[in-house]
């Protein structure tokens, strides 16, 4: 017998907005953020980096942020909520779209991948087209869109099969740290380190200076967070 959950995905929320990252800025897209974070660690586990982060953030949401590591070891705070709200079937979210973009977020959405190639599929056969948004800790190959933000435990194969990489930059980024397999990927973006609601515009200048020594590589803005939208 088939499990009734086999098509349902955990559900942490679901919205209407607008991309604000990378090539597909601007683009309408239906945001569905899947539940669950590998990468992340909860505050109560976290090893603290000495001298800094003394005190963790809450989220809007009333959760406390989890601690995340980028590729290179560096820690921040992440300003999304994760946690499971519902859970919902794969038709329900196709039927909720009128955009012509999905893009799927987290957390990790990866954890859900058997789902995620249904609802690729699913999504393919109404003329959507699917963006993962994923740190590629996990194996993972299907006809999405695939953006990277590399974390730790990344990888290689995943890298080269990104549609397009973000590095978060904050003052501990050191462009002589970056591999060389991100280097030499075709699209790279440079993102500052930003609050839940708010733009952090010291790192949004250490971007512009990175851009500086790497010309082709391009800026990733977070534009709902100027817009003030989700």
């Amino acid at each position: 017998m088939t499990n009734p959950n086999s098509m349902l995905l955990p559900i942490a929320e679901s919205f209407h907005s607008y991309q604000g990252e990378g090539d597909w800025t601007g683009t309408p897209m239906f945001f569905i953020r899947t539940a669950g974070c590998s990468v992340g660690q909860h505050p109560e586990h976290v090893k603290w980096e000495i001298g800094q982060d003394k005190d963790f953030p809450i989220l809007k949401t009333g959760y406390p942020a989890y601690r995340c590591h980028t590729y290179d070891g560096r820690g921040f705070w992440c300003d999304t909520d994760f946690h499971k709200g519902v859970f919902m079937s794969i038709d329900t979210l196709i039927e909720s779209t009128w955009e012509k973009h999905i893009c799927i977020t987290g957390g990790e959405p990866l954890l859900h991948k058997e789902k995620l190639e249904v609802l690729v599929r699913a999504a393919y056969i109404q003329g959507i087209f699917v963006h993962i948004e994923t740190s590629v800790t996990i194996d993972w190959s299907c006809n999405a869109w695939i953006t990277v933000s590399p974390k730790q435990g990344y990888l290689s194969t995943m890298i080269q099969r990104a549609n397009e990489l973000k590095l978060l930059i904050d003052p501990s980024f050191k462009l002589g740290d970056v591999p060389m397999e991100i280097l030499q990927h075709e699209n790279v973006f440079v993102q500052p380190v930003n609050a839940e609601l708010e733009v952090d515009f010291d790192n949004l200048q250490l971007c512009y200076n990175i851009l500086r020594e790497m010309p082709r590589w391009r800026l990733s803005v977070q534009l709902h967070k100027f817009l003030r939208v989700r």
